[in-house]
């Protein structure tokens, strides 16, 4: 049924349910009616015989108005059931965009895990006047010391940026190769404990946005302004 369109809409799926009671209710009734005449009318045996074949003929085509009813309140069920999981999925999401972003703690100990192996040196940087950006740059400030990296914690940030950043100045950079490995295991690690980041080039007019200023040769994890809270308006299906 998954292939079939038709069936796979629950306004369509309840509007033939409804169809195949009303079908199904008016072949009882005539069943019903044509039973009771048989039965308290005196006819030819010819036409009573005729009669009570029709009788069971219209029985059989209730019976699969029956069997219909069972199958689409079966998937019915199905799709209710489907809408019910997408909208407690619609609605877990909206509660983590809702939420300030922090670390648990089992997020905090796979994170340090990941990169304990080849520490390096990071600045973690968040807004400045911004709380729930400050915290959360605390949180993986704290996860990266956990395993070993060297980190400058900096909380003054003016860039008018939203989400997570694994970046460095532009221009070129003296540690070039160790510097790349480092940033793609730190956004492998941000990616493992579900943070959504992306790698940026921080442009040489934005090299004063922060105190102590960007400085080449180095590398910085951004937790800028958090996202704004997005709504998927397509309609439950």
């Amino acid at each position: 049924m998954e292939n079939i369109s038709w069936f796979n809409s629950s306004a369509q799926v309840d509007a033939a349910l409804v169809w195949v009671a009303v079908v199904g209710a008016i072949v009882e009734v005539v069943v019903a009616v044509v039973a009771v005449i048989n039965v308290h009318r005196e006819f030819e045996k010819a036409f009573k015989d005729k009669l009570e074949k029709y009788i069971e003929i219209f029985a059989c085509i209730a019976a699969v108005f029956f069997m219909a009813e069972a199958i689409l309140g079966w998937r019915s069920s199905v799709l209710l059931g489907k809408s019910l999981e997408k909208l407690k999925t619609a609605n877990l999401e909206l509660y983590r965009q809702i939420m300030p972003r922090r670390l648990t703690g089992d997020q905090r100990a796979a994170f340090s895990k990941q990169l304990s192996g080849s520490p390096w040196v990071i600045g973690v940087v968040s807004e400045i006047m911004d709380g729930e950006s400050s915290d959360f740059a605390d949180d993986i400030d704290a996860a990266l010391r956990d395993a070993n990296w060297q980190t400058l914690r900096i909380r003054n940030c003016l860039l008018p940026w939203n989400g997570v950043f694994v970046a460095e100045l532009a221009g070129p950079q003296l540690y070039a190769a160790q510097q790349m490995d480092a940033t793609k295991r730190l956004m492998a690690a941000l990616v493992g404990i579900n943070v959504t980041n992306e790698e940026r080039t921080i442009a040489e007019s934005n090299r004063q946005t922060i105190t102590p200023f960007f400085n080449s040769n180095a590398l910085y994890l951004i937790i800028a302004h958090k996202p704004t809270i997005t709504f998927d308006e397509k309609p439950l299906k």
